[in-house]
C-alpha cells in the first residue's frame, strides 16, 4: 500500500459484499480498485453538483498543519494527569454543592 494511502473499514451486507465480490471480479479488478474507481467517480459528481467547491489543500499546507499539530498537542507536551484533574474538579464541584 502506497505510503500516502489511509485505511478505512465499513460493514457491509453480506449478500452486497458477494454481490461486490463477483461484479469486481467480472470486471477484471480487485475490491480495493473497484470500491476507490466508485468512490472517486461519486465524489466527482458530488462535487460538481455543489455550489461550492471543496477546499484543495497543498500537501506542503497539509505537512505544515501536522507538524503545528503535533508540536501544540503532542502528548508529552501536558505533563498533567488528567485523572488527577478529574478528580480535583468533582471533588470542588461536590465541595459547592453540597455547601448550598
Amino acid at each position: 500500500m502506497a505510503s500516502n494511502t489511509t485505511r478505512i473499514t465499513i460493514d457491509l451486507d453480506s449478500a452486497v459484499q458477494r454481490r461486490l465480490k463477483a461484479t469486481a471480479a467480472i470486471k477484471g479488478k480487485t475490491i480495493r480498485e473497484y470500491c476507490t474507481d466508485a468512490i472517486e467517480r461519486q465524489l466527482q459528481a458530488d462535487e460538481s453538483e455543489s455550489a461550492v467547491a471543496l477546499p484543495r489543500f497543498a500537501p506542503e499546507a497539509v505537512d505544515e498543519l501536522a507538524r503545528l499539530r503535533a508540536e501544540l498537542f503532542d502528548k508529552n507536551a501536558y505533563r498533567v494527569d488528567t485523572t488527577e484533574l478529574l478528580r480535583a474538579v468533582r471533588e470542588e464541584r461536590a465541595r459547592y454543592l453540597g455547601s448550598q
